[in-house]
């Protein structure tokens, strides 16, 4: 909920502001979980927890681009039969 008049406000502007409550309230919990995960995990078995781990709205790392030159295309063309 946003504790604000949505009157003066279109459809949009309410969406973006509930967007933003909500990813403020996931920033302020992922410390918070991490920090109860780091106590009572076994730091032989696993790596440290990060806030980032628990945010549903934290940019995970993707595949890494593909740079396209001679052999990659060469490559590709190989794989595709052409």
């Amino acid at each position: 909920m946003i504790p604000a008049d949505p009157r003066p406000f279109t459809l949009r502007e309410l969406l973006w502001m509930a967007d933003g409550a909500h990813r403020e309230r996931w920033m302020r919990m992922g410390p918070l979980m991490a920090l109860i995960a780091n106590v009572n995990r076994d730091p032989r078995r696993c790596r440290p927890f990060r806030p980032e781990d628990f945010d549903p709205f934290a940019a995970k790392a993707g595949p890494e681009p593909v740079v396209l030159d001679r052999t990659t295309v060469g490559q590709l063309r190989r794989a595709l039969g052409r």
